[in-house]
């Protein structure tokens, strides 16, 4: 099966804040999983943006680069996080054949949003969702690509329903706190950052999340959450 990019934007949004600047809302992570057969394996390496993150029950993953030329005030200008390379397995959920045919159109959602056709990877994700709505990835793949196309509401709602599939989505709550940061909401960041923190991390990710849940810890009392 061909390889799937999943979402991330925490690390540039630590290196924006760790750097004095005002925030940032996705976190750059690269995941890479490959499906053989019935298995599953998964390898995550992640870059960190700003906030968000999507992975696998198995594994997540967390490393943080900023663009050279990122406006660390600008949010959008993050290097968004990227997903992982591979649908996963199949979720265990609905039919097997359904999930195989929506995953022709999630891979190619991958490759859109690879190539920052957010637009066209956003009515893939949703043609896959479509098909076979029980991947928590597809929801939470769907919820990166709206949030790099500048639509945080509708991330927002996604990635809920990315957790609503799997609770324990580190990668899902990691980008539904860069949704949340893009709307102002500072204080449902935190808490999804938290959230994701109780999640199964790479040690990477985890030390980059630590890092931006205490400077947005500080950056909410200075401000007030504002």
């Amino acid at each position: 099966m061909k390889q799937y990019l999943a979402p991330a934007t925490v690390s540039i949004l630590c290196l924006a804040l760790l750097s004095g600047c005002s925030e940032s809302s996705k976190t750059t992570t690269t995941s890479t999983s490959t499906t053989t057969g019935a298995g599953t394996t998964s390898a995550t390496t992640a870059t960190t943006t700003s906030a968000s993150t999507t992975e696998q029950s198995t594994a997540n993953s967390g490393n943080a680069s900023q663009p050279a030329n990122a406006d660390p005030n600008n949010v959008s200008n993050l290097k968004p996080y990227e997903p992982p390379k591979m649908a996963p397995g199949f979720p265990g959920k609905g039919d097997s054949k359904d999930w195989t045919k929506a995953t022709k159109f999630f891979n190619d959602g991958i490759d859109r949003a690879s190539a920052k056709d957010y637009k066209e990877a956003i009515k893939l994700y949703n043609q896959a969702i479509e098909v076979y709505p029980y991947d928590p990835m597809f929801f939470a793949n769907l919820g990166f690509a709206l949030e790099r196309n500048s639509q945080p509401k509708e991330g927002v709602d996604a990635c809920k329903k990315a957790i609503e599939l799997q609770k324990d989505f580190g990668g899902a709550w990691e980008n539904l706190g860069n949704c949340q940061y893009d709307l102002g909401d500072l204080k449902g960041s935190l808490d999804s950052f938290n959230q994701a923190l109780k999640c199964d991390l790479s040690m990477p990710k985890r030390t980059e999340l630590l890092k931006v849940v205490d400077v947005l810890t500080k950056k909410i009392a200075e401000t007030g959450g504002k």
